[in-house]
């Protein structure tokens, strides 16, 4: 009977990795999680923390390329960074949700990004057109480390895209030209993004299908 159990998960574990799109049962979907959280946890904090870091240390070229704001800038966003950093701290100590943890970053860049534009929009330096495209790192920072769940990081990304095209609409004075130019840029980099996302979340469910002890599942 063990025998047959074995045979019968190796069976349906092969087959499930053989589709374009690799799904964890929903027997199996608790047993995922606990062992993504035992896999990713820490890493997720650390990127989190790091991604912070490197969003308030954007503050220093903001504040040399946008100077009419440059207080502002660094207010609101050293501001916003401690806030997110400490979200993510209390989610990591007493909630240790990893489908939670696994899209704090790129929720936290929608408001990242709005924060930026909203600066922009309010500056006057003549560097602002260029400036604008920085804002790809947005959508690749939200998509870079994403393990888990992809449809739920395509919404964010879509949610960050809007907001990004918002912003570069005000910031280029409604010019259609330049939002053209803007999405010629912008479109295949998203698509990248989307693409590593989508990698990433298909690598980590075949990991888990290939290393679970055999027994018996059930694909639906």
């Amino acid at each position: 009977m063990i025998d047959e159990y074995k045979k019968e998960s190796r069976f349906l574990i092969q087959e499930i990795l053989k589709r374009p799109f690799v799904r964890i049962p929903s027997s199996l979907e608790h047993e995922f999680h606990t062992y993504q959280k035992d896999q990713i946890f820490k890493f997720l904090l650390q990127v989190n923390i790091l991604a912070q870091c490197t969003y308030a240390a954007y503050s220093v070229a903001d504040y040399f390329i946008l100077p009419d704001v440059g207080s502002l800038v660094v207010w609101l966003k050293l501001s916003y960074t401690a806030l997110i950093s400490l979200v993510t701290v209390l989610i990591y100590k007493f909630s240790r949700s990893v489908q939670l943890f696994d899209l704090i970053l790129p929720l936290s860049i929608i408001g990242a990004s709005a924060i930026w534009f909203y600066l922009l929009n309010l500056s006057h330096s003549p560097d602002r057109p260029i400036y604008l495209y920085a804002s790809l790192v947005f959508v690749v920072l939200a998509n870079l480390c994403v393990q888990i769940r992809f449809m739920p990081a395509v919404i964010i990304s879509f949610l960050i895209s809007a907001v990004i095209y918002t912003g570069v609409y005000f910031v280029v004075d409604r010019n259609w030209h330049q939002m053209l130019l803007f999405s010629l840029i912008y479109n295949p980099v998203f698509m990248f993004s989307l693409y590593i996302s989508w990698t990433a979340t298909q690598k980590s469910k075949m990991l888990f299908l290939r290393k679970r002890p055999l027994s018996p599942i059930a694909i639906f």
